[in-house]
């Protein structure tokens, strides 16, 4: 009788400590991702305030989904190793998205209506919400 035997391989991933939505948030520590997202940004606040909506957000969108894409494969364990990883890992907080998705709701109709009051406000809010999440930092130190 015959005795075979089967050596079965498993392959066992490491398991990230980020869920995924800090995954997504520190992947903008990406330079390609990063400068991508900032041109859209940029141009679209360009078309808001020459009342050309549909443009911004086709520039916005085009150019985030594109920075996302060269982004995607991004090793999170080794970006927020970085500078920018860090501060991307902090503004990953809920209360920071909260205040920088206002603020960014209110500069952009402060650019497109030209009022000043929403302009400022937004800003106001974006950095407001950057001082959520600093103690986050000793996590990455654990």
């Amino acid at each position: 009788m015959r005795q075979e035997t089967f050596e079965v391989v498993v392959g066992i991933s490491k398991r990230s400590r980020f869920n995924l939505f800090e995954k997504l948030v520190i992947q903008h520590a990406n330079p390609a991702k990063l400068i991508l997202h900032s041109l859209g940004g940029m141009w679209a606040l360009y078309y808001m305030w020459h009342q050309l909506w549909g443009v911004a957000l086709f520039v916005v969108t085009m150019l985030g989904v594109l920075g996302t894409a060269l982004a995607w494969q991004s090793n999170e364990e080794e970006l927020v190793k970085t500078s920018l990883g860090k501060f991307f890992y902090v503004c990953s907080h809920p209360a920071n998205v909260f205040f920088q998705l206002l603020g960014y709701a209110a500069l952009f109709y402060g650019v497109w209506d030209h009022t000043t009051q929403y302009i400022l406000s937004g800003v106001s809010s974006i950095l407001i919400g950057l001082l959520f999440g600093w103690n986050r930092l000793q996590d990455l130190n654990d």
